[in-house]
């Protein structure tokens, strides 16, 4: 008796909470606390890429020695990369902060980190020591654990970003009325 006096009050707190829950936390108010978790994603994605692109810019003739440490290009192809690849950090990072062309610049990003953790992963296996240059280049060598943890991080979080625009309802275009 005591027991069953005592399931009936534990069952009677458990509704009285979820339907509090349920009140507050309304689905449109979670769609709403998702789409603001993925923007304020999308926006410090697209900082980071705009400010990885920003140091290297800065000191291009350093990032062009980080670019030779792979070894994966002739050397011939090492300033034209040292000096484009910086460039498109920044613009599609800065399109992804815009809101503009978000698609075409998280598949550029997922591209650009693709080729970015091919790149560790095929000095990591050749035994190579490289110096990132990833934000900056630094003197030291690089942890190829903290390189890899890094990139696929990253990935991850432009995956998710990329899964919710494509799942996004895309805004109807304006009706034109013909005028008579």
């Amino acid at each position: 008796m005591v027991c069953e006096t005592r399931l009936r009050e534990q069952e009677e707190i458990r509704l009285v909470l979820s339907s509090c829950f349920a009140e507050r936390w309304s689905t449109v108010e979670m769609s709403h606390i998702k789409n603001c978790a993925i923007c304020a994603l999308r926006l410090s994605l697209g900082i980071l890429f705009v400010y990885a692109g920003a140091v290297k810019l800065v000191a291009i003739a350093n990032f062009a020695k980080d670019v030779k440490s792979f070894q994966l290009v002739p050397a011939f192809l090492v300033g034209p990369i040292a000096f484009s690849l910086p460039w498109l950090e920044v613009g599609l990072g800065a399109l992804l902060v815009a809101k503009r062309l978000r698609c075409v610049s998280l598949l550029g990003l997922l591209f650009l980190m693709s080729l970015f953790t091919g790149a560790i992963t095929s000095a990591y296996c050749r035994g190579i020591t490289i110096t990132c240059g990833c934000f900056g280049s630094r003197a030291n060598q690089t942890s190829y654990q903290w390189l890899f943890t890094r990139d696929i991080v990253i990935l991850v979080l432009l995956v998710v970003v990329a899964i919710h625009e494509l799942r996004a309802p895309k805004p109807a275009a304006p009706i034109q009325e013909n005028a008579p």
